[in-house]
């Protein structure tokens, strides 16, 4: 599998793309050195991203695709650098 991600800051936005396998193994981030993304298959409309960095997860995000296809939902939860924890929910519809 292909992942393209997308990550806007307040400065600047930047593009990642990086080529992987749904087996909870962690994968380098070639643009991102210390980066590490582990993707997991739950079923066929689920799946988990984990986000490491020098081995220490950062982020967990469970994206849930609707049986039709049209509706895509990630919850992502993320530890901080203070190390406070924030949580966020994305739906995407698809366009028709």
């Amino acid at each position: 599998m292909r992942a393209r991600l997308r990550d806007q800051q307040c400065d600047a936005t930047t593009h990642t793309e990086v080529t992987v396998a749904f087996d909870g193994k962690d994968y380098d981030v070639p643009a991102l050195p210390g980066i590490t993304y582990a993707f997991t298959r739950v079923n066929d409309f689920v799946y988990v991203l984990v986000v490491k960095e020098k081995g220490v997860a950062t982020s967990t995000t469970l994206t849930v695709v609707s049986p039709e296809g049209n509706t895509r939902t990630s919850t992502t939860v993320v530890v901080n650098p203070r190390g406070k924890t924030l949580a966020n929910i994305a739906v995407y519809d698809r366009q028709q």
